[in-house]
């Protein structure tokens, strides 16, 4: 009975509880902060980083959980409050353009977002595409409460009379 609630709940929860962007351009020797949210079902679930133009076929480059040294050109970070991950590159070159996926792991079949990394010859100093803000953190906010008001305006009518 619990599998078949747990298998009930992943298909309710749906394919399309990852986001992310279809398309990531920048310049070579840049940096790349890639950021794919996802539906709080999946807050404790494994969650990856992959390349290859097929999902079934793709390479694991990444996956949370694993061992990251704070210097490494590739680290994924998860913060499961704000129901995020956020994939770092750091100093990509033109060999990194391609088709990437942002993942997650379950049970039956594996959710999943695709993405082209378009990486240009351009030097760091000429590039057009703009650098992302250091140092920014993805900001979260809760849910908001709304309250309706509704006010009913009273009339008051005063009759004077001349006697």
């Amino acid at each position: 009975m619990m599998l078949v609630l747990l298998l009930f709940l992943e298909k309710v929860a749906g394919d399309h509880t990852l986001t992310g962007p279809n398309e990531v351009k920048q310049c070579a020797g840049r940096s790349i902060h890639i950021v794919c949210r996802y539906h709080p079902f999946y807050r404790d679930n494994v969650k990856y980083w992959c390349k290859g133009y097929y999902f079934n076929y793709c390479t694991v480059l990444l996956r949370t959980g694993q061992s990251q040294p704070f210097y490494a050109p590739l680290q994924i970070s998860d913060d499961k409050r704000g129901g995020f991950f956020t994939i770092h590159m750091k100093n990509v070159k033109t060999a990194d353009s391609g088709w990437y996926w942002c993942a997650i792991e379950r049970v039956s079949r594996h959710v999943s977002k695709a993405m082209q990394l378009i990486i240009s010859a351009e030097e760091a100093q000429h590039c057009s595409v703009p650098e992302p803000p250091q140092n920014v953190r993805e900001a979260t906010t809760q849910p908001l409460t709304t309250t309706t008001l509704t006010t009913f305006r009273t009339t008051t009518v005063t009759s004077h009379t001349r006697h």
